[in-house]
């Protein structure tokens, strides 16, 4: 879990160490209001081994005074659209 600007700035620096690519799709993108929900796809490879990989990628984020305060990611969207409370 990260926390704040600080929090930002950390996760960001873990996945420019762990990964040279980073490409992230959201085709799909989902506003019942005080959330947004994006579901799409996910390909990266490390930079240690150059293993590539690609997966289903799905982010809930959660608004309050129109700021972003909460951004949970899921490898699997059915998992994103029940904990926004929505369904397929």
């Amino acid at each position: 879990m990260y926390r704040g600007h600080e929090g930002i700035r950390e996760v960001l620096r873990d996945v420019y160490d762990a990964l040279a690519e980073l490409h992230v799709e959201y085709p799909e993108i989902r506003d019942p209001g005080d959330r947004l929900v994006a579901i799409g796809r996910l390909r990266a490879r490390g930079t240690e081994s150059g293993a590539k990989t690609e997966s289903a990628v799905a982010t809930v984020t959660d608004f309050r005074n129109d700021k972003a305060v909460r951004i949970r990611t899921y490898l699997d969207p059915k998992e994103a659209l029940e904990a926004a409370g929505l369904e397929e």
